[in-house]
C-alpha cells in the first residue's frame, strides 16, 4: 500500500497526495449513491455499495513500467491473495483494480488485463501469471542453500507462491476480476480535471469550491486514518459538502469559513494591555469589560482576513465593500444623532463620566442595530461589527464620543 509518509521523497508526497485525489474522484465519477470509501485499510482505498460488493483499489503513481515481474505488479497481487487466503474478503464479491499513470504495453501480461483497449483475456494473464510464478518458484527451489544472484527478495518469492498455491478455481476468479486501469491522470491533472465535473456548481466557482472540498476531504481520511471505526467515508457525505460549500459562493452570499484553531489561536494572541489601535483605545474608554474588547479585536481580526480572501478570489462585485461602509457610516450617523438629540447631548462640555455612557449606548444600539448586511445571506454579526472596527481606525466613525469627527458631523446651527 502507499507509504503514508510524504515527508520520505517527492515521488512518495505525490503518491500520498494522489490517494487523496483519486479517492474523491472515484466517489465523484461513480453513479451509484450509496458508497461507502476506506484509505490505506485493505488496500489504498476500498469502497462498498449498498450490496456489500467490494472494490479494491491499489495506486501506483510513478513512471516505473508495469513489466511482467515487476514489484508493482506482484506485490499487488500477492496482497491480493493474502487478503483472500485469510479469509479477509470474498474473491466471489470482490473487483481489484491496479491503477497506474504509465501506458502499457500490448505484449505485457498487465495489457491483457486492462478493459479500455477491447482485448481483455484473463484466461491468457492468469496462464502466463501462473508460469512466471511457477517459473520462478522452480529457480529458488533449485538454489536453495545456495548463494545464488538469481534469487530474489523473501518477500518477491512469497508473492508468487501465494498466487501460484491459491486453489484453480479461486485464482481463476481472482485474475477474471482484476482490472489494470493504465494511463491514468496524475495528481496534477486531477487537480484541474475534478472541478469541472461538481455538478450543480457555478462554472465560475468550480475552482474555489473544489478547493475547499478537498482540504476538507483531507482531513476527513486523517480523522479515518486515526478511528477507522468510528470515520466512514461516503459519497452521500461528499455531495453533502459540495452543496454546503457551493452554497456560499452564490451571488446572496460569500464565504466565511475560518478553522476553530484559528480562532483559539487569535484569542491567545490578543493583549488588550499592548493593543494601541485607535478602536480599542476608544472601546478602554467606555468599557471595562475585558471580554467584550477581547470580542472586538477577534471580530477585527477575522473581518480583516476574510475580506483579504474575497479580494484575493475576486469575489466582489463593483465597489460592494465600499458601498457596505458607506452604508455602515449611515446607520451610525443615524443612531449617534438620534442619541444627541434625545438626551440633549453636548459633545464639547460633557464631563467624562456622561461620554463614557454616550459612548456605550452607541455601541450598543449599533449591535443591536438590524442594519442590512453586505449580502443578504452574509448575517454574522462579527461582520457587521468587524467592520464597524476598521472604521473606527479609518476614523470615519468612533465609540468614544470626544473625537473630532463628532464634531464636524453633528455641529450645531
Amino acid at each position: 500500500m502507499t507509504n503514508k509518509n510524504p515527508s520520505a521523497s517527492p515521488e512518495s508526497a505525490l503518491g500520498f497526495n494522489f490517494q487523496d485525489v483519486y479517492s474523491l474522484y472515484l466517489l465523484l465519477k461513480d453513479e451509484r449513491s450509496d458508497l461507502k470509501l476506506w484509505v490505506e485499510d485493505l488496500d489504498d482505498i476500498h469502497i462498498r455499495d449498498k450490496d456489500d460488493k467490494l472494490t479494491l483499489y491499489q495506486l501506483k503513481h510513478k513512471k516505473n513500467n508495469l513489466t511482467d515481474k515487476s514489484d508493482d505488479l506482484w506485490k499487488t497481487i500477492g496482497n491480493w491473495c493474502k487478503l483472500i487466503n485469510n479469509n479477509t474478503i470474498y474473491v466471489e464479491n470482490t473487483q481489484f483494480q491496479l491503477v497506474v499513470i504509465v501506458k502499457l504495453i500490448k505484449t505485457q501480461i498487465a495489457y491483457s488485463l486492462c478493459k479500455q483497449y477491447g482485448n481483455y483475456d484473463s484466461i491468457k494473464a492468469r496462464n502466463k501469471l501462473l508460469k512466471i510464478a511457477n517459473k520462478d518458484i522452480e529457480t529458488r527451489e533449485k538454489s536453495k542453500g545456495q548463494q545464488s544472484s538469481m534469487v530474489k527478495s523473501h518477500n518477491k518469492d512469497t508473492d508468487f507462491e501465494l498466487f501460484a498455491q491459491l486453489p484453480n478455481n479461486i485464482r481463476e476468479q481472482l485474475v477474471s476480476s482484476i482490472e489494470i486501469i493504465d494511463n491514468t491522470h496524475d495528481v496534477t491533472k486531477l487537480d484541474s480535471i475534478i472541478p469541472s465535473i461538481l455538478h450543480g456548481v457555478y462554472p465560475d466557482n468550480q475552482k474555489d469550491v473544489y478547493h475547499e472540498l478537498i482540504g476538507w476531504w483531507q482531513k476527513e481520511i486523517r480523522k479515518q486514518l486515526s478511528d477507522k471505526s468510528k470515520n466512514t467515508l461516503t459519497k452521500t457525505s461528499v455531495i453533502n459538502k459540495i452543496a454546503e460549500i457551493n452554497e456560499k459562493y452564490h451571488k446572496d452570499n460569500l464565504p466565511l469559513d475560518y478553522e476553530k484553531q484559528d480562532l483559539e489561536k487569535y484569542r491567545n494572541s490578543i493583549d488588550i494591555r499592548k493593543d494601541n489601535r485607535n478602536f480599542v483605545q476608544q472601546l478602554k474608554k467606555i468599557t471595562d469589560n475585558k471580554r467584550r474588547i477581547e470580542r472586538a479585536i477577534l471580530d477585527f481580526r477575522l473581518v480583516t482576513n476574510i475580506r483579504q480572501k474575497w479580494v484575493e478570489e475576486k469575489l466582489l462585485i463593483d465597489n460592494e465593500i465600499e458601498n457596505y461602509e458607506d452604508s455602515l457610516i449611515e446607520y451610525w450617523e443615524r443612531i449617534t444623532g438620534g442619541l444627541i438629540d434625545s438626551e440633549d447631548f453636548a459633545i464639547d462640555n460633557a464631563e467624562d463620566k456622561k461620554k463614557r455612557e454616550f459612548g456605550v449606548k452607541v455601541y450598543n444600539k449599533t449591535e443591536e442595530e438590524n442594519i442590512p448586511p453586505i449580502r443578504e445571506k452574509v448575517t454574522e454579526k462579527y461582520i457587521k461589527m468587524g467592520s464597524y472596527h476598521t472604521l473606527v481606525e479609518d476614523e470615519k466613525v468612533c465609540w468614544y464620543p470626544e473625537e473630532d469627527i463628532i464634531l464636524k458631523l453633528f455641529e450645531t446651527i
